[in-house]
């Protein structure tokens, strides 16, 4: 299919050649190891194409212009409203969450903070750091929400440098399933 062939070849052109942030991946490693894991963990094909595309708004040029200047250029919005029309409101919402997750799980677990990357936690004080009470409340009430929480918790294991990750392509399968 077009659509997905079409997102594939953006993250292999433009996310493998661009670090993950300050990470020691590039977003194209990042994105499978994510995915990966999300396979190794019996998750449903819709969880397993959110973790694949949850970054891909960092592969537009606003918001690549954005990280290389501190300043948050919402990913996670950008990437979302980009794959609304393609793939089912589960996964744009999964993937729309996942950087409140973060400020969600940092409220939630006053140790979850020192688990993160260091880019990481650069990164969370640029999207407005933890969450209070009523905003950790509120977003965790939203539909998919736990799941963007568990997209998050893999997010954070799928930085490792030098991992051996199967082609993007292993991945069509789940997508494909994943289509409106």
């Amino acid at each position: 299919m077009q659509k997905i062939s079409n997102l594939f070849n953006l993250l292999v052109k433009k996310g493998s050649n661009k670090q993950y942030g300050g990470e020691n991946v590039t977003q194209l490693e990042h994105a499978i190891q994510c995915a990966e894991l999300a396979e190794k963990n019996n998750k449903s094909e819709k969880f397993i194409t959110a973790c694949l595309f949850h970054d891909i708004g960092h592969l537009f040029d606003d918001d690549l212009e954005s990280m290389e200047n501190n300043e948050d250029g919402y990913h996670e919005n950008v990437g979302s409203k980009y794959l609304k029309d393609t793939f089912s409101h589960e996964v744009v919402e999964i993937i729309k969450g996942h950087v409140d997750a973060k400020r969600y799980l940092t409220f939630i677990d006053q140790e979850y903070f020192q688990t993160l990357s260091k880019a990481s936690q650069i990164s969370l004080k640029i999207q407005g750091g933890a969450f209070d009470k009523q905003h950790a409340d509120e977003f965790i009430s939203k539909p998919f929400m736990q799941a963007s929480v568990e997209l998050r918790k893999l997010d954070d294991l799928a930085k490792i440098e030098g991992k051996k990750i199967p082609n993007i392509e292993y991945f069509r399968k789940f997508v494909e399933k994943s289509l409106i």
